[in-house]
């Protein structure tokens, strides 16, 4: 399950810097069904003139896989050319830092700067380095599914919350 873990971190990672650089091709190619409308969606949303950096800081604690199934999804009747006839579906916690950068077209930041006193400093450059964001912490349960059919990426499905008022377990 390591390199699976590993795979879902990294989709996670590709999806959200996509996201922020309105990258609507590896969007399709990361995500499926309703969750995929949902990103366009956001992106969408961006502010025109806006540069957005989206940065994975850490994981606050290691990727899990929280349950795994796998049923016979290809109903053709000729098996198929490559592969198998299974899809997988994995639901996955990632818990993380993460921060998002905002600059206005003349590279003026417009997020919420670090409280971190080397990085608030009025003598940073105004560049997108300059002026790191606000670390927040990012707890995201993500559907992962693969069909077996093709040889595809693992990609993101859909987005479950937990229950209001309960309390996550690490």
């Amino acid at each position: 399950m390591a390199s699976f873990r590993q795979t879902a971190l990294s989709t996670y990672q590709q999806l959200n810097v996509a996201l922020a650089q309105q990258n609507s091709r590896v969007i399709k190619d990361l995500t499926r069904n309703t969750y995929q409308d949902n990103m366009l969606r956001l992106m969408k949303k961006n502010q025109p003139g806006v540069k957005y950096i989206w940065r994975f800081h850490r994981e606050l604690s290691p990727t899990r896989v929280i349950s795994i199934r796998g049923t016979e999804a290809y109903l053709a009747s000729e098996d198929p050319k490559i592969g198998n006839r299974m899809m997988v579906h994995a639901l996955v916690r990632i818990d993380s830092e993460q921060s998002l950068e905002m600059y206005d077209a003349w590279g003026r930041p417009l997020h919420r700067p670090a409280t971190d006193d080397a990085a608030t400093t009025k003598s940073a450059p105004t560049s997108r380095n300059g002026f790191p964001a606000e670390r927040k912490r990012v707890t995201e349960y993500l559907v992962f599914e693969k069909r077996m059919w093709y040889d595809g990426p693992w990609a993101i499905r859909e987005q479950l919350w937990e229950a209001p008022g309960k309390v996550a377990a690490v």
